[in-house]
């Protein structure tokens, strides 16, 4: 039997392959909401999982994006 490791969903945990990105994640129960790259056109005020409130949460993940730059 042979064994590899994978990447996991972060919404299910299944396994999946391909190139490693960073996402913006729920602060409260850590779903990906959508990739880093795209946080700017997020408009979402609420995660569609548990229904956390998340404009606090944005302006802080942009303020560590832009220091990134």
């Amino acid at each position: 039997m042979e064994f590899k490791e994978f990447y996991t969903c972060p919404g299910c945990g299944r396994a999946i392959s391909g190139e490693k990105k960073e996402f913006f994640v729920c602060p409260d129960c850590g779903r990906a909401l959508c990739q880093k790259k795209d946080l700017k056109q997020f408009d979402d005020n609420f995660c569609g999982h548990c229904g956390h409130e998340l404009a606090s949460a944005k302006k802080e993940a942009l303020a560590l994006a832009g220091e990134d730059r």
